[in-house]
């Protein structure tokens, strides 16, 4: 699978792969590919909050590693979207 194979495949696809292959490259470049979806939107939650660029960097990139670490507990009840800003939003709040 390469990346160009990735530009229409959804979030809950993307997700899927993810946690079925998590040991392989085909499941990190899967994560990638969905963490990377988000990637500026969580920096940009984040720097609206800390209104600092390096803070702001640092945690959308503890958003993000929290999330890959944390993708097999998403439980499909919300979009993963609202899912991933949860826990941007309560990543913010804890500072």
């Amino acid at each position: 699978m390469d990346a160009r194979s990735h530009h229409h495949t959804t979030d809950l696809d993307l997700l899927g792969l993810a946690v079925a292959e998590h040991d392989n490259l085909a499941g990190r470049r899967a994560a990638s590919e969905l963490l990377g979806r988000y990637r500026e939107r969580v920096y940009i939650w984040c720097l609206r909050y800390t209104r600092d660029n390096e803070q702001a960097l640092d945690w959308a990139q503890e958003v993000l590693i929290s999330a890959y670490r944390n993708l097999g507990s998403f439980g499909g009840r919300s979009q993963f979207g609202s899912w991933i800003f949860a826990i941007t939003r309560n990543r913010c709040l804890s500072e």
